[in-house]
């Protein structure tokens, strides 16, 4: 009896409040975190000191956000997304409708709205990306727990090496600006070429009073100017 009821509240379409619950301080966490990309250079994420804080304040609450929401929230959220698409798709089944178009239908307007918040509000939008994971991950939803279990440490373990590599590689691109011509400084060239990271390290990364006018802002500014004229400053710039 208490599984019929069940059963016809999620047909009726009923929000379950404790998932909405989690899933908007999951949303206020990730907010608290992509502020510091709204106002700041990236490098604030991992340092209060890359936009002058140097006072105990700033660095308790850099430490509040590093150690309580930086990651947490985007992997409750993530939770949250595959616990929402597990719940779709049983309702869909359930009032007779294909599951699949439902699902795939959702998707689709989620891509949309990722690739609109892209284009005309933020770069830092992850909205397309989940909808591009959600298309794949209608395929595993019926595989055992066990099986979900060893793909996820599999993708995870594949995830970090691969992150690490291009990091790595961006890494020895900021650090060739004195030699840009070095066989290290090509190859990581190379490596992030045509990716989120080639992108990533074109964006500017000073903001505020240091820029000026006709020369780069800052250090931040400096490093890709020095990169891409082989270490020279520019004409008429004297430096200081």
């Amino acid at each position: 009896m208490e599984g019929d009821v069940r059963e016809e509240r999620q047909v009726a379409g009923e929000r379950l409040v404790t998932l909405d619950a989690l899933r908007g301080f999951a949303v206020m966490g990730i907010l608290a975190m992509n502020i510091v990309a709204f106002a700041m250079p990236e490098m604030a994420y991992v340092s209060p000191k890359a936009y002058g804080g140097e006072t105990a304040s700033d660095v308790a609450a850099w430490a509040l956000g590093f150690i309580l929401f930086d990651g947490k929230m985007r992997g409750l959220f993530s939770i949250l997304f595959g616990a929402s698409m597990l719940l779709i798709i049983d309702r869909a089944e359930a009032s007779g409708q294909d599951p699949g178009s439902v699902h795939y239908r959702r998707m689709a307007w989620l891509a949309i709205f990722g690739l609109c918040h892209y284009f005309f509000i933020w770069w830092g939008d992850i909205l397309f990306l989940y909808a591009a994971v959600g298309c794949i991950a209608f395929r595993f939803r019926a595989w055992e727990t066990r099986r979900l279990i060893k793909w996820a440490i599999g993708l995870f373990t594949l995830g970090v090496v691969v992150t690490s590599l291009f990091f790595g590689a961006q890494l020895a691109v900021g650090n060739a600006a004195d030699n840009p011509a070095s066989p290290m400084a090509e190859a990581g060239r190379e490596a992030v070429s045509y990716t989120h990271l080639d992108v990533y390290k074109r964006q500017p990364r000073c903001r505020g009073p240091r820029r000026r006018a006709g020369r780069p802002g800052g250090p931040h500014d400096q490093g890709p100017h020095r990169l891409r004229t082989g270490g020279q400053r520019p004409s008429g710039d004297a430096g200081g």
